[in-house]
């Protein structure tokens, strides 16, 4: 139940680091891209 748990959380972990570094690599485009919707409601 240990293992399966701590395996679930490196997963979670790893899932969230690379959603975070896509975060910062898209970071400026999707700061454009907010900007743009926002202007158009």
């Amino acid at each position: 139940m240990n293992c399966k748990s701590k395996k679930k959380h490196l997963v979670g972990a790893a899932v969230h680091g690379i959603i975070v570094s896509v975060d910062n690599i898209n970071d400026k485009k999707a700061y454009f891209v907010k900007k743009r919707i926002t202007m158009y409601i």
